[in-house]
């Protein structure tokens, strides 16, 4: 059973730029959502308590937005898998228009959840709220 899980901080740095291509997203705001995808992440599981309560986790993921107006990323779940779904919210520094990157980010997972496997969504936004797809990441605390 997959839980969510809430990414408790997170530091996004931008790097590639430039180019465009067509992106199929239906936009709630003018212009074209931004697409994201190619998320990978490490480590995948964990054990309970490690690194005292909190590992880092390093990952990447791409963007295209042929507006080139990306604005902020959100990273979704639920702390341990309970609760409501919480929603944080990152700038992405150096996107401006830019069309088409790689965000690299380092987050911080709680290793006090229970053993069990959770996941965390990942979007991003553009200036005008047009709301990406969404990746998902599932992290394994073992016992």
């Amino acid at each position: 059973m997959k839980k969510n899980l809430i990414i408790m901080a997170i530091l996004l740095v931008i790097g590639c730029g430039g180019g465009s291509d067509n992106d199929s997203h239906t936009p709630s705001g003018p212009g074209t959502a931004p697409g994201i995808s190619n998320l990978q992440y490490s480590p995948a599981s964990v054990n309970q308590g490690e690194g005292g309560g909190a590992v880092s986790l390093d990952g990447a993921f791409d963007f295209i937005d042929p507006d080139g107006d990306v604005d902020f990323c959100r990273f979704s779940g639920r702390r341990c898998g309970t609760g409501p779904v919480q929603h944080n919210d990152f700038d992405i520094p150096g996107v401006d228009g830019l069309t088409i990157g790689t965000v690299w980010f380092v987050s911080y997972i709680d290793t006090t959840c229970p053993p069990g496997s959770y996941q965390g969504i990942i979007s991003v936004f553009d200036k005008q709220g047009n709301q990406s797809n969404e990746l998902s990441a599932t992290l394994t605390i073992n016992p």
